[in-house]
């Protein structure tokens, strides 16, 4: 299986000593951050008892679809 590329660190920490455990151990990846992001704004779009409907599978996979294209565009 391949690994899906996540951007990395989303809020990575570095104390000076560049220890890369330390980085490494920086919580989300940038793919969580955005899709997340996504999430936000997909229930700032739509009514909560709407939102609230609809099948989080697909909330969850247009969120990360979204965070996808945009871990592309910032690489282009």
């Amino acid at each position: 299986m391949s690994v899906k590329y996540d951007g990395g660190p989303a809020f990575p920490t570095d104390d000076g000593s560049h220890n890369e455990m330390l980085v490494r151990s920086a919580g989300m990846t940038l793919r969580d951050w955005f899709a997340g992001q996504a999430l936000m704004m997909m229930s700032a779009q739509t009514n909560a008892h709407l939102l609230a409907g609809e099948d989080t599978r697909t909330c969850a996979a247009w969120a990360y679809e979204v965070a996808d294209m945009m871990l592309a565009e910032r690489d282009k």
